[in-house]
């Protein structure tokens, strides 16, 4: 659990200067943390999780209204934890296809929350190509770049392979 909490941090601080940095990305940024979860955590605390992380990210945010994302994230978290015997084994690229994955569908809930709740938006194909397309791909490439490969890098054992998510081992 000491080393979800490091990797919350760490997130945190993404979520707090990614903004500045790089303006024009609309990442998720805690997409990475969350997927992580499903694997080191309960699904009790995956889902507490997930409304911690949403809650912030509304907190953060000026133009939603104060749940969205948190609601958002629990949702996703709900569909993907019941799924995770389905996924591969841990590679290079299990957190940036998770993340992929978990970008598109929480994507599709809050389209589907926003048309609920809101006025709604308009689907065209600009939006499908930017926001079920290329906003997941930069998510996954965030999950590449600042999470996977630091991880194998910094903190991959010698003697050992690496298990970056730590799976736990099922019969």
């Amino acid at each position: 659990m000491l080393r979800l909490t490091v990797f919350f941090f760490y997130t945190f601080a993404l979520t707090l200067t990614l903004p500045v940095l790089l303006p024009q990305l609309h990442l998720i940024y805690f997409a990475p943390f969350l997927v992580a979860s499903f694997y080191r955590s309960s699904k009790i605390n995956a889902l507490w999780l997930a409304v911690l992380c949403g809650t912030i990210i509304d907190l953060l945010s000026a133009h939603t209204t104060l749940g969205f994302y948190a609601l958002a994230y629990t949702l996703t978290v709900l569909i993907f934890y019941s799924q995770q015997r389905n996924y591969f084994e841990d590679r290079l690229s299990t957190l940036p296809i998770m993340t992929f994955l978990f970008a598109v569908t929480t994507t599709v809930i809050q389209a589907t929350l926003l048309f609920v709740f809101d006025n709604g938006i308009t689907f065209t194909w600009e939006w499908i190509t930017n926001d079920l397309l290329l906003n997941p791909l930069y998510d996954a490439l965030y999950a590449l770049l600042a999470f996977t490969l630091p991880t194998r890098i910094f903190l991959r054992p010698q003697n050992r392979p690496s298990n970056m998510l730590n799976l736990k081992r099922r019969i």
